[in-house]
């Protein structure tokens, strides 16, 4: 299984992702009901900034399992809410949700949410305990504008990013980089590409051996940049990886043997933690 991004002009199945809502969340799938969602999800994907939401659908063979919002609130840019969370019936139980809420909360983190929101239906038992289970606490209950009853869930108390994701022994073994490492990237001049269809293909195998590579481990891996979504671009491939915490040591580790030592790895991650730390 694989979580990616989708943004405005990627080739989203919009078919089969407006089936999985429908079927996830109780509704028929009749043709009127088809086109009016696939209708919503495409001016969703036009309307979509990657600064401020971020939309994560779950594959598996170019099969949609899942899919799942997390976006900026409009008042705090440091609260993020986390909605339209949809697994199919048939691929339930497997830990897709899980997963996809995981990688959002990860992309929420990276933009530097200090708390998420999220809510339920308050007759909603198996969505309370996943919510439960994934660390929200619960808010308390509420009438929607529908008179639906609901029930507010939260996350937070999160640090700048990066913020205590590393050991003691970590930061001392690697010296962080100076300021000036890190300017050249947003001053160096760029080349862009036209999409060169066999740098997907590159870019596919080296995300199946990172999973290799990270099997086992509980963190969720998203694979974005020009090569994911197919457009003209400097022919990157973006490689995002969210651990739990817990794991943050044996995922560097594993990150520093696949790419080829800590000053690929390890020693960006401190400098970037540093500078969280002074912000």
């Amino acid at each position: 299984m694989t979580i990616e991004f989708s943004a405005a002009g990627d080739e989203l199945a919009l078919d089969e992702v407006a089936l999985l809502e429908i079927a996830a969340w109780g509704g028929k799938p009749d043709s009127e009901q088809v086109d009016a969602r696939k209708q919503r999800l495409s001016g969703e994907l036009d309307r979509l900034n990657p600064d401020t939401k971020s939309i994560l659908v779950a594959r598996e063979s170019d099969i949609v399992l899942g899919i799942c919002r997390v976006k900026q609130t409009a008042k705090d840019p440091q609260v993020w809410t986390l909605f339209g969370l949809a697994v199919h019936p048939d691929h339930r139980r497997r830990n897709i949700g899980r997963n996809l809420v995981k990688a959002g909360i990860g992309i929420a983190r990276s933009h530097g949410a200090r708390c998420i929101h999220s809510q339920t239906h308050a007759g909603n038992d198996a969505s309370i305990a996943f919510h439960r289970a994934l660390g929200f606490h619960e808010e308390g209950g509420f009438t929607d504008l529908d008179g639906d009853e609901k029930l507010a869930f939260s996350i937070g108390g999160f640090g700048p990013s990066y913020s205590g994701t590393m050991s003691d022994a970590s930061m001392k073994r690697s010296p962080a980089l100076p300021k000036e490492y890190f300017d050249k990237f947003s001053t160096a001049p760029v080349e862009i590409k036209p999409f060169d269809p066999r740098s997907r293909t590159v870019a596919e195998t080296s995300m199946l051996k990172l999973r290799e590579q990270l099997a086992g481990l509980d963190a969720t891996i998203l694979h974005g940049g020009s090569t994911r979504f197919g457009i003209a671009g400097k022919g990157d491939i973006e490689v995002r990886v969210y651990p739990v915490d817990n794991d943050w040591p044996a995922v560097l580790n594993k990150l520093e043997a696949h790419y080829g030592g800590a000053g690929k790895v390890r020693g960006e991650l401190c400098a970037l933690q540093q500078h969280a730390r002074r912000l």
